[in-house]
């Protein structure tokens, strides 16, 4: 897609994609998408509609999906591989950044720019608490 800003980058080796995510803003209307990009042909096989504002993507080894932060809706968009859908997107802090998968845990952890607090979120379907980081001045 031609204008397209891209923003974090992960690759998938459950089948070899590249996910970019993507955003352009053209006469007031915003597009924001997960561009697929195959890495045997470098051909764009997809883009994948998302929350506002992509930013930054891990990959969860544990379940093969691949989680991007939406920094204009405060939502992280949840992707699953085999299908290349948005199969959930979860609410988390404010302006959400910066995001890493733990496979020792099966967690993804979340940095939320603008209110100083990292969001948990379980790959099994926890309900985890927000972290909130000491000595920050706590939510803005």
């Amino acid at each position: 897609m031609v204008g397209l800003i891209p923003g974090g980058i992960a690759f998938s080796p459950s089948n070899n994609y590249l996910y970019v995510a993507a955003y352009k803003v053209s006469q007031n209307t915003v597009t924001s998408v997960v561009v697929v990009i195959s890495t045997i042909n470098n051909a764009i096989v997809k883009t994948i509609p998302v929350g506002n504002n992509p930013y930054r993507l891990a990959f969860a080894s544990s379940t093969n999906d691949i989680y991007v932060t939406n920094a204009g809706d405060n939502t992280v968009s949840v992707i699953d591989t085999s299908t290349d859908t948005v199969v959930d997107t979860i609410p988390v802090g404010h302006k959400p950044s910066g995001i890493a998968f733990d496979s020792s845990n099966k967690e993804i952890y979340v940095a939320n720019y603008s209110d100083n607090t990292v969001t948990v979120i379980s790959t099994q379907g926890k309900h985890l608490p927000i972290i909130f980081l000491p000595g920050l001045g706590g939510p803005c």
